[in-house]
């Protein structure tokens, strides 16, 4: 069972990569705009998606995907914007002549579902929104998020390898093969998407939303605001917010009608382990936290108050107990063990 990788037209004349597999009712699955390159990802072993399409062909159901403009197979462009991104998923479903179907949105794509929704009144069914904001800066307010913030801007490679171990909840053969597809998308790329991304203010959205809607958060606030999530919910008509420790994956599969029976969840980030890993010290874990929050020493001295001396030498104490080379790494290990939450 391989996919047949197609290819539509956008009204702006960019050609879009995807897949369709299976017939009936169809589901469009759209990861983070990070992570997307269908032909990778359908042979990556295992394949989530290989899964998905499986289990819903065996349902008489049609599993669609598609690389987004200047992505994966997809024609590259000069520019990104909401508006363009939202048009390639229209050039889809066009293209299928699909008059309804269900769409599935993860954090960076949960923006160009909504628009889409917003454009396209009454042809998507059901609506899933895994981890979604209105704001991105806002969104990014929680600990591990300032954090990562603060990694995309100094230490591009360190902030592909831990972004991608929280995006996978610690499983560490997903989180690699992730960072993979992200690499290949490029940080050119994924900068032009950052900055994009920054500028909406989804709220005036929101209340054009016309479709039964799920909104997911975990129960444990990692790298996206809870208080996002809720705005989200809030601002669409009826939608149904669930804060749960189940993975996204079962939440929505159980609110589409796709979930053939309940499957054991996966909770909690690996690397969430003692309060004070590494033999490191409560105070060295307290510097440990400032510095994956971005602060510079004398913040530290600042903050705790201590001396910029009694910092340097904390520093060097979590350096060489992380067994880590430099602030970014620190950081990542901070975001790892968990100390960020």
């Amino acid at each position: 069972m391989e996919p047949v990788i197609e290819y539509a037209e956008t009204r702006d004349g960019v050609r879009i990569a995807f897949y369709a597999m299976g017939e009936g009712p169809a589901m469009v699955l759209m990861p983070p705009l990070l992570l997307r390159n269908i032909r990778k990802q359908w042979g990556l072993w295992p394949s989530p998606d290989r899964q998905i399409a499986r289990s819903l062909m065996e349902q008489g159901r049609c599993f669609v995907q598609f690389d987004p403009r200047g992505m994966g197979l997809s024609s590259p462009v000069e520019e990104l914007t909401l508006d363009a991104l939202a048009l390639d998923l229209e050039a889809v479903v066009d293209h299928l002549e699909l008059e309804t179907f269900d769409l599935t949105a993860v954090t960076y794509s949960c923006p160009v579902a909504i628009a889409y929704v917003v454009q396209h009144p009454g042809r998507v069914r059901k609506l899933a929104l895994g981890q979604p904001f209105v704001r991105e800066f806002d969104a990014l307010m929680t600990m591990t998020g300032r954090a990562l913030r603060t990694l995309r801007d100094r230490e591009y490679d360190v902030y592909v390898d831990t972004a991608n171990h929280i995006i996978e909840r610690g499983d560490k053969a997903s989180a690699e093969r992730s960072a993979a597809l992200m690499r290949a998308t490029g940080p050119e790329t994924l900068d032009e998407l950052f900055a994009m991304i920054g500028e909406i203010d989804l709220a005036p959205m929101l209340p054009e939303v016309r479709a039964e809607t799920l909104v997911y958060c975990p129960r444990e606030e990692g790298l996206i605001a809870t208080s996002q999530c809720r705005e989200v919910a809030a601002g669409i008509a009826g939608a149904k917010l669930v804060i749960s420790d189940e993975r996204f994956q079962i939440v929505a599969g159980r609110f589409l009608g796709t979930l053939k029976e309940r499957a054991p969840s996966n909770d909690g980030l690996a690397g969430t382990t003692a309060e004070r890993p590494a033999g490191l010290s409560a105070r060295e874990v307290e510097v440990l936290r400032l510095i994956a929050a971005g602060r510079t020493n004398r913040e530290i001295a600042e903050a705790l108050v201590i001396s910029i001396n009694t910092v340097d030498r904390h520093v060097s104490h979590i350096l060489a107990k992380t067994n880590t080379a430099n602030r970014a790494e620190a950081a990542s290990f901070a975001i790892r063990q968990g100390l960020t939450e």
